[in-house]
């Protein structure tokens, strides 16, 4: 990922700021855990995917000669932001409940978060006799996943059964217009 794109997903997101300064001591884990946890949790689960995949990368790269687990978790995060972030960046989630698109986009991500919480679990168990720190991120972290994961499929199961409401006269008249346009064709109403 480009320099510039990770400038602006830090920019957007936050919260691996607050990681980054909690990890390189300038600011401590009990005066920022609140607000760390609310940031990602006033987040939409596609942002909160992303924070958490950056912030979980930044507290296990320097392990990752440890353990095959956090080495395979760091390219698991790559994974996840090189895929989002472009995305995300020129398209947040949308709240069209309507658009499949965003429903199978929720799909995805509540199964990114899901595996990206069983990740976490991995990590705090692995941090808990090394690095105290580092098991109290990634168990705020952990927490933020299970929730957002949790928000994800209620949307799924929420919105995958309701139909999709057939478009309005105004809707179809609006479509119309806009298709002719974007063909610079002649307007006509006979197609609404």
């Amino acid at each position: 990922m480009k320099n510039e794109m990770t400038a602006k997903l830090l920019n957007e997101l936050q919260a691996p700021v607050v990681v980054a300064e909690i990890l390189n001591g300038h600011v401590s884990y009990e005066s920022s855990d609140y607000a760390l946890s609310s940031l990602i949790s006033d987040q939409k689960p596609d942002a909160a995917l992303l924070s958490i995949a950056l912030s979980f990368r930044m507290i296990i790269r320097p392990y990752i000669k440890a353990s095959p687990i956090l080495k395979a978790s760091v390219l698991e995060c790559m994974r996840i932001v090189e895929a989002r972030a472009s995305g995300f960046l020129t398209s947040p989630l949308s709240a069209d409940t309507s658009c499949p698109a965003t429903l199978d986009s929720m799909s995805s991500i509540a199964e990114d978060l899901s595996y990206v919480e069983e990740l976490l679990d991995l990590a705090v168990n692995f941090f808990a006799a090394k690095d105290p720190l580092a098991m109290r991120l990634c168990a705020l972290l952990k927490s933020q996943a299970h929730t957002h994961h949790m928000i994800a499929e209620v949307f799924c199961n929420q919105f995958a059964s309701a139909p999709i409401a057939e478009p309005s006269r105004m809707q179809r008249m609006l479509g119309c217009l806009v298709s002719a346009a974007n063909r610079n064709e002649p307007l006509s109403m006979q197609a609404v």
